[in-house]
């Protein structure tokens, strides 16, 4: 839920106040949550079944109203969530968001240096190099160097406020894994709220969970917010600097930046974010996609409402990201024309955009690889542009979806991309969305297509009992994952799931599927509150 401000941006710190609530005691302020997982996982390819019986323990104390306590042994994550899937037909690895509970709790807490809203909305930028140089990124904890989960022992986190200070402070044992030991990791995150909206503040981690090699880094930032413009106008910006320290690497192993934004819901409104990650900056906790390289982000926009007529808001303007090696020489370049963006007093939705991007590559990476089949990007300058159109209607509609049409230059190729989605909103019961992108790629060294297409369906039988189910496919991996989930909710505290992973792949690429892997989990969890 959402309080949207005077300048249509969710931002409580300039709403008001709430009074009036009566009557609530909180208790002692003590959930003591144990629970049971059962899980069956089997591998078809080569053969294998394992069963697990997993016991766990979550406590939470309300130390006060606004500073929370957790202690977690054994944590399960069976009932999490899997990633969407994305195609990668870049150089530099994609970004995949937390979808487990117990780190999305309070995770605000744990933001540094404003990095993932520096260029948050700016097209011409990914969300790789958005969130690149973040020096904690949860899911570096609980999972091993390639994806697979692993156990955590115990940890405890504090989170919350006291008077005008912000605390987060984690703190894991994780069990061993691929040859790496057992490790205890350490997240600390505090900030001071200062002048009337602003902050500083400081972040520390310390471990590598996916190696045996000690690894810290420390970090300071400033937050400054200005909401006393005129015109609901709003003054924002952000510095930070941060080092890291890995045995080995010497020198080159801070990141700093800063950002300026200048927000409007109407007239003009402009940004620029400047970022700079060294060659050894090594978060181990954190998150790099690239290094040894300067991030400049800038964008600047036009908004104009109409005072009647079928259409309220008129918008046009211009994104850019222009990324070079530190020692000097291009690597990327986007730039962005939003060359016309029209909403209807109902939401629906038409945009014209032009993207202009210029890659240096020094070396070959695989644009797509299949079984007996890779075609490359060889080192090269490459400088090419290409054209989308795309439509949307409102989500409040029964009915809604919206489908986006790309098409020009691509490398030293051409490209077709379509993509779109489909929502039925039938009921508070029933809702279904489709998703799908096709990309037709020609290239001198060799054509393909990728497809990626996902259904998702959510049937609420009462207010207490969910069936949640999300089908993928991409002919990348040829592969289809199925993950569908039975929740059952008798009472607030009380929890149960069954959920079932399982991925079907064709393994010869005849459009026959076989199983590949299949996982089945039931998991109960109960409440006892004081």
């Amino acid at each position: 839920m959402a309080w949207v401000s005077l300048d249509r941006s969710y931002n409580p710190t300039i709403m008001g106040e709430m009074s009036g609530m009566e009557g609530m005691d909180q208790g002692v302020g003590l959930d003591i949550v144990p629970s049971f997982a059962a899980i069956r996982q089997r591998e078809y390819s080569p053969s294998g079944s394992e069963q697990n019986y997993e016991p766990s323990l979550d406590a939470f104390y309300r130390l006060t109203p606004s500073l929370n306590a957790a202690l977690t042994i054994n944590t399960d994550f069976s009932a999490a969530e899997v990633d969407n899937r994305q195609v990668n037909l870049g150089r530099f690895n994609l970004f995949f968001p937390e979808r487990r509970d117990f780190f999305n709790n309070d995770s605000d807490l744990f933001q540094f240096g404003g990095i993932s809203n520096m260029a948050g909305g700016n097209s011409a930028s990914t969300g790789g190099s958005r969130e690149n140089a973040r020096p904690y990124f949860s899911r570096k904890l609980g999972l091993a160097a390639d994806g697979s989960p692993v156990d955590i022992n115990y940890g405890g986190r504090i989170s919350g406020r006291v008077g005008r200070f912000n605390i987060g402070a984690l703190a894991i044992k994780q069990d061993e894994n691929a040859g790496v030991d057992a490790s205890e990791l350490l997240i600390t995150r505090v900030s001071a709220n200062v002048l009337d909206d602003s902050r500083i503040g400081f972040i520390y981690t310390d471990g590598d969970p996916t190696s045996g090699i000690d690894n810290s880094v420390a970090g300071v930032d400033f937050q400054y917010i200005n909401n006393q413009l005129s015109n609901g106008r709003r003054l924002q910006s952000n510095v930070f600097f941060q080092q890291s320290d890995t045995p080995g690497l010497s020198g080159g192993d801070a990141s700093y930046g800063f950002g300026i934004a200048f927000s409007s819901s109407q007239g003009f409104r402009t940004r620029v974010g400047y970022k700079v990650v060294e060659d050894n900056f090594n978060p181990a906790m954190g998150f790099v996609n690239r290094s040894n390289i300067e991030d400049l982000t800038a964008d600047v926009g036009y908004t104009h409402f109409f005072e009647r007529g079928i259409f309220q808001t008129a918008f046009g303007g211009i994104d850019m990201q222009r990324i070079e090696v530190i020692d000097g020489g291009l690597q990327t370049e986007v730039l962005n024309y939003r060359l016309l963006e029209l909403e209807t007093t109902s939401r629906d939705r038409i945009s014209l955009n032009r993207f202009e991007s210029k890659e240096v590559v020094l070396n070959a990476f695989a644009i797509f690889r299949q079984t007996g089949n890779e075609i490359s990007i060889q080192p090269g300058s490459y400088d090419f542009g290409e054209t989308q159109i795309g439509f949307n209607t409102a989500g409040q509609r029964e009915f809604s979806g919206g489908v986006n049409y790309r098409t020009g230059d691509f490398f030293n190729g051409e490209r077709v991309n379509i993509n779109g989605s489909f929502t039925w909103n039938q009921s508070r019961n029933f809702s279904m969305s489709l998703r799908y992108d096709w990309n037709d790629i020609e290239l001198p060294q060799g054509d393909f297509t990728t497809r990626l297409s996902s259904v998702n369906s959510q049937v609420a039988f009462s207010p207490n009992l969910y069936w949640i189910s999300l089908i993928q496919y991409d002919n990348i991996s040829e592969e289809i994952g199925i993950n569908t989930r039975l929740q059952w909710v008798p009472r607030a505290g009380q929890e149960a799931f069954i959920v079932l992973n399982h991925n079907m792949q064709d393994f010869d690429q005849d459009n026959r599927f076989d199983t590949a892997f299949s996982e089945l989990s039931l998991k109960f969890r109960y409440t006892f509150r004081f």
